[in-house]
């Protein structure tokens, strides 16, 4: 069964997810090791 769908929402879709992603790899290229996030409360909620 072929079910429509709208390739343009699933397009922007797939950006946003692109975008996400990008940034999470952005804020993650610091982390060296597991106490980057535990050693403060910056690297604990993320806010300087």
């Amino acid at each position: 069964m072929h079910e429509e769908y709208d390739k343009e929402l699933v397009r922007e879709i797939l950006s946003r997810i692109l975008i996400a992603l990008d940034t999470i790899l952005y804020r993650f290229s610091p982390v060296k090791r597991i106490n980057d996030f535990t050693d403060s409360s910056v690297g604990m909620d993320g806010k300087t």
